[in-house]
């Protein structure tokens, strides 16, 4: 179709014959219409606005700690989408005991931030593009691994750094 959406299509056809026109488009869930059979034996031309519905997908995983690799039950897991008007959508699921989690409806066609949140835990954020969901037609899935603070330890690091005529 041309940037305004407009398409035309010329054709032979067979008059006493039924005509499917499909459309589709990335991002989109494709449809359909059937124009009956005999309708071009009265009619030279046909015509049809058709507006597209846009794709929304599922999205699913399991949030587990990083030391050691257990489910992490009562995460926060967050989408947030901003829309091209600078308008956000936020949707929320809670982690099962066992760290499963599913968000439906979400949007296709903007980046898509996924924030993970417990108390005691540090915050996971996972960005997936719009260009990653415009390529799946229903699911994704979206594994973390989150840490408890308790596990994080502070330290201090330090070196030299020198060249090979001696120190920088």
């Amino acid at each position: 179709s041309g940037a305004d959406g407009s398409w035309k299509m010329t054709c032979g056809v067979d008059a006493a014959a039924e005509l499917t026109v499909q459309y589709g488009c990335t991002g989109y869930i494709a449809a359909s219409t059937v124009i009956p059979a005999g309708t071009f034996f009265t009619e030279k031309q046909w015509s049809e606005n058709k507006t597209l519905t846009e794709q929304k997908v599922l999205v699913s995983g399991k949030v587990t700690n990083r030391n050691g690799g257990a489910p992490v039950p009562n995460v926060t897991v967050t989408a947030t989408v901003t829309k091209s008007d600078d308008t956000t959508e936020t949707l929320t699921a809670t982690t099962a005991n066992d760290g499963s989690y599913t968000i439906e409806n979400v949007t296709t066609f903007a980046d898509v931030t996924f924030t993970f949140e417990l108390s005691g835990y540090e915050t996971e954020t996972v960005t997936v593009t719009a260009e990653t969901f415009m390529t799946l037609t229903d699911a994704h899935t979206l594994n973390a691994q989150i840490t408890a603070t308790s596990d994080i330890k502070e330290m201090s690091v330090s070196g030299t750094v020198k060249d090979i005529f001696g120190i920088v």
